[in-house]
C-alpha cells in the first residue's frame, strides 16, 4: 500500500485518482490516502484466463478413469485426484500432505514410483500393489524441474491394471 498526501480533500472517503484506488483519511492535522493499485483490464483478463485454465485441469483430473497424484520436490502430496483414491481404497484427505516416504512406511505404496522419481530425476515406471491387496497397477512417475534446473513437482501416473491382469489369466485357463 502507498500513502499520498491529499490537500483540499474531504476529511473522509473513497478517492479515485488516475490507475489508483485509496481511501482518505483524516490524522490529527493531515488528510492522506490509503492507496492500492487497480488491476488494469490487461491483468485482470490475464488473471480470468488462468482461472479457466485451472477449471480445466480440475476436470480434466477428475474425470479421468486412471489415478494421478501430484507431489512437490520434497516428496509431499499436493494434489490426489478421486480416481487415485478409489483405486487406492482410500480417501483422497489420507494421502494429500504425507510424503511418499511416510506412505511407504505406512506399508501403502511399495515400491513407489514418485519416490524413484524424486531420487533418479528420471521418468520411472513401475507396477505396484496398494496394500487393499485388489488393485495391482502401473505407475509412470515423470520429474518437472523449474527454470533453475531444481525438481518442481512429480507427476504420476496411477493405471489399474487388475481387470487386465484377470482378462489375462482367464484366458490362459480358458487354453487349458
Amino acid at each position: 500500500d502507498l500513502f499520498a498526501s491529499v490537500t483540499g480533500a474531504p476529511d473522509a472517503g473513497p478517492v479515485e485518482l488516475e490507475g489508483v484506488r485509496g481511501e482518505l483519511v483524516q490524522f490529527d492535522d493531515c488528510s492522506a490516502v490509503l492507496c492500492t493499485r487497480l488491476v488494469s483490464a490487461e491483468l485482470q483478463a490475464e488473471l480470468d484466463d488462468l482461472r479457466t485454465q485451472h477449471r480445466e485441469l480440475e476436470v480434466v483430473l477428475e474425470s479421468s478413469i486412471d489415478g494421478w497424484t501430484i507431489a512437490d520436490g520434497e516428496g509431499k502430496l499436493v494434489r490426489v485426484n478421486n480416481s487415485y483414491a478409489q483405486i487406492a481404497g482410500e480417501p483422497v484427505e489420507r494421502f494429500v500432505g504425507k510424503t511418499v516416504y511416510e506412505l511407504a512406511d505406512e506399508g501403502i505404496l511399495s515400491p513407489s514410483a514418485t519416490q524413484m522419481a524424486l531420487e533418479r530425476k528420471k521418468p520411472t515406471t513401475v507396477n505396484q500393489f496398494f496394500r487393499n491387496g485388489t488393485k495391482q497397477t502401473l505407475n509412470s512417475s515423470n520429474p518437472v524441474f523449474n527454470e533453475d534446473g531444481d525438481l518442481y513437482r512429480v507427476v504420476t501416473n496411477v493405471r489399474d491394471m487388475s481387470e487386465v491382469h484377470s482378462l489375462r489369466t482367464e484366458l490362459e485357463e480358458s487354453k487349458v
